[in-house]
């Protein structure tokens, strides 16, 4: 008799890609809105705010203006990007031959004779 082994094996999910651009922004959201809470709450109460607080949302405050510059970087240079193939394909597109090629021209552009496809006589 023989012995059978009974060995589990694992399976390993898929992770899916963490996109830290859009995970900071979410964070930064949500921290900026519980920082207005906050401020909101101690106008209402009449609670001073404390130096700590003024200091987490001058740092918040320099965030966002740090991912709003790093957009515009990006935003930028995909511009730059885009506009560079645009002209790349327009400088193609006028050194090509302007007039419609002749018949000789096609034929020989696929590898074909002139005499096994004469002109049609109407």
């Amino acid at each position: 008799m023989t012995e059978q082994t009974t060995e589990t094996t694992r399976r390993r999910r898929k992770r899916k890609p963490l996109d830290v651009h859009a995970e900071g922004l979410a964070l930064l959201a949500e921290t900026l809105a519980a920082s207005r809470k906050k401020l909101e709450w101690c106008a209402e109460n009449d609670v001073p705010v404390d130096a700590a607080q003024v200091s987490a949302n001058v740092s918040l405050l320099k965030l966002l203006e740090t991912m709003r510059h790093v957009d515009d970087d990006d935003k930028d240079k995909e511009t730059a990007a885009l506009v560079a193939g645009f002209h790349a394909k327009t400088a193609e597109r006028a050194a090509r031959p302007t007039a419609a090629p002749t018949k000789e021209d096609l034929l020989a552009e696929y590898g074909l004779s002139p005499d096994r496809y004469p002109t049609p006589s109407i």
